[in-house]
């Protein structure tokens, strides 16, 4: 039996060290289509999530420029540091308008969360 949204969320937030939420994002409508949270989060917060998913994963690179060269191609993936925590953001690779996104504590290393959600991610996407 394929699992729900949900239970894949819930995978991937203990599949990543110290993840308190995991999200499933629409990034063009800047909305949580679900989540998996150790604590029940306002709508406020989710609101957040899924907005800094949408500018971080549609913005161009291309706007954002690297030393004058333009990078044509919408970034797969962002990490974004914050005094609140960490917060880890990969485009689905089943569907490039959705993205998976991961909280973690301030603590946590981020390249290490960003590869133990890539291995997740990655596991998700195979599932039917």
């Amino acid at each position: 039996m394929p699992q729900s949204v949900t239970e894949q969320l819930d995978k991937l937030r203990a599949s990543v060290p110290d993840a308190r939420v995991a999200a499933f994002v629409d990034l063009e409508s800047e909305l949580v289509l679900a989540n998996s949270a150790s604590t029940r989060l306002p709508q406020e917060d989710l609101d957040r999530i899924a907005g800094s998913a949408s500018r971080l994963l549609a913005a161009r690179a291309d706007l954002i420029g690297w030393g004058g060269s333009a990078i044509p191609d919408f970034p797969a993936e962002a990490i974004l540091l914050t005094t609140q925590g960490t917060f880890v953001f990969l485009r689905s690779p089943k569907e490039g308008n959705e993205a998976f996104c991961c909280v973690c504590g301030t603590d946590v290393d981020a390249n290490q969360a960003l590869a133990h959600a890539r291995a997740a991610v990655d596991e998700l996407a195979k599932a039917p």
